[in-house]
């Protein structure tokens, strides 16, 4: 088990050293004092991005409580916001993303709600989050592509398609979620005999959390649209924050541009997770994508950076009410 952490952290470590490395050659390439003069351009502006990200987190804390108040109506929505927030600091800082981030969010419900229907929550939730996405990519594919008209072929059809694998995929997990999805690698290692204790108590285990999420596919319709709708409305206001950002660096950064990058932003996210915080790629992609639309590179940078520093205030209070949750639960026992 030590090796295991030790060969995890030295891999988290690794892969923070290549983000690293990449976000300092970035800098090195365009050079750090223009940065600085196009992020010295956004100054005041900085607070109502600030905010604007406030009011998404609030959107997103309100389509999970939506998917908790069948199992619990008595959580307060400044409880919820807490874990949510933790969860996500939690999420940004680790290479496994959601794998750690969202136990904390279950943990820090506790003992409104059991850990078996607050991970099924917490599992619908990234559905939705994943869908979501899919609907702003949608957005962003038919409001977007009209710019990059210059593309070429292979990649005009290639994203369209490349959609259409993602939406499928959702589709699929869904379906198998009605069915029962996470009790099927256990069921796995007990047909191939390995590990049959361990694997006999989570079947278990798993097979209560997906008779939850079964459950809440037929009984409650009209929560999950209504969860949905706030994932979605979370995701159009972060593309506001990308336009203040951008108006405020460039007078010729539009709507249009932030909308496609605020679709693009998390499939590249997504595809290089596994890097903390995909630090030193969304400031490339970012840059690479302006670059394309006849930018300096640099407004795309700063962008990034401007948003990092946001980011980085969320995990400081996300880890801030980490910390404030533990001593809680010390005080209460």
């Amino acid at each position: 088990m030590k090796k295991q952490q030790r060969a995890k952290t030295f891999a988290q470590m690794l892969l923070l050293g290549i983000g690293g490395v990449i976000f300092a050659s970035i800098i090195i390439k365009v050079g750090w004092q223009s940065i600085v003069d196009n992020m010295l351009q956004i100054h005041v502006w900085f607070i109502p991005a600030l905010l604007v990200s406030l009011l998404w987190y609030m959107c997103y804390t309100n389509a999970w409580k939506y998917l908790v108040s069948p199992f619990s109506s008595t959580i307060s929505f400044f409880k919820m916001f807490k874990a949510k927030i933790a969860g996500e600091a939690v999420n940004t800082i680790n290479p496994v993303n959601f794998v750690l981030g969202d136990p904390v969010r279950v943990y820090m419900l506790r003992p409104d709600i059991s850990v078996k229907e607050g991970t099924a929550t917490v599992v619908m939730d990234r559905t939705l989050h994943s869908i979501s996405i899919l609907c702003v990519l949608l957005l962003g594919i038919g409001i977007g592509f009209p710019i990059l008209d210059f593309l070429p072929e292979q990649v005009r059809y290639g994203v369209p398609v490349f959609f259409f694998v993602l939406a499928m995929f959702v589709f699929l997990l869904m379906l198998f979620q009605k069915k029962g999805v996470l009790v099927l690698p256990f069921e796995l290692l007990l047909r191939l005999n390995i590990k049959i204790d361990f694997a006999k108590r989570m079947k278990a285990h798993m097979s209560d959390i997906d008779k939850n999420i079964r459950s809440y596919y037929t009984t409650n319709k009209r929560g999950f649209v209504g969860a949905l709708c706030f994932h979605i409305i979370g995701r159009l206001i972060g593309i506001v924050e990308i336009f203040i950002f951008g108006h405020a660096i460039h007078a010729e950064f539009t709507l249009q541009i932030a909308i496609l990058l605020g679709a693009l932003g998390p499939l590249i996210n997504a595809l290089f997770s596994f890097f903390p915080g995909a630090i030193g790629i969304m400031e490339g992609a970012y840059g690479a994508i302006l670059y394309v639309l006849g930018f300096d590179p640099v407004v795309g940078i700063a962008i990034q950076i401007a948003r990092r520093l946001r980011t980085f205030i969320w995990i400081f209070i996300g880890l801030l009410f980490i910390q404030l949750n533990k001593q809680q639960s010390k005080e209460s026992i």
